[in-house]
């Protein structure tokens, strides 16, 4: 039996050029990764990372770029595989 993969991103950082979030696996967790997102141009970002927490930051990416074409980033965005 495999365990599920998860991770949570959270808003750390937003002014009017850049979206900063830092992924952990849970919210007591170390700092796995972060990544950041310049407003002007999504398709640019970047993250900070190793390679579980690069796939984790992706997948938590894609979920908040969804959300922010509904409006605003959002706080937090959990990633459940």
């Amino acid at each position: 039996m495999s365990m599920a993969d998860t991770a949570l991103g959270r808003l750390v950082f937003r002014n009017e050029m850049v979206v900063v979030y830092e992924v952990r696996e849970n919210p007591e967790a170390d700092l796995e990764s972060t990544f950041v997102v310049p407003v002007d141009n999504v398709e640019n970002w970047h993250v900070f990372a190793g390679d579980l927490g690069a796939r984790r930051a992706n997948a938590i990416f894609s979920k908040a770029r969804r959300a922010s074409r509904q409006g605003d980033w959002p706080t937090t965005v959990a990633f459940h595989s």
